[in-house]
């Protein structure tokens, strides 16, 4: 209860602020690496290992040309 307790209204500022982050696809060619996407698209807590278990390319896989890809921003 006290999470349930402590949930509130965003404030009109937050509102405006705050910016979901969402799935966006992309296709790899033949230099696209995991390493490279990570660092190119930053987004909270986004690591290689978790885009290539969204990918399933889980745990050392690197895409192929021509696969779509997800990708967070």
């Amino acid at each position: 209860m006290g999470s349930v307790k402590s949930l509130r209204a965003l404030t009109a500022t937050e509102k405006t602020t705050v910016r979901p982050l969402r799935i966006q696809l992309l296709t790899a060619d033949a230099s696209t690496r995991y390493e490279a996407l990570a660092q190119k698209f930053p987004a909270h807590d986004v690591t290689v290992q978790r885009l290539r278990l969204l990918n399933s390319d889980y745990p050392d896989q690197e895409p192929e040309p021509g696969q779509q890809l997800k990708i967070i921003q």
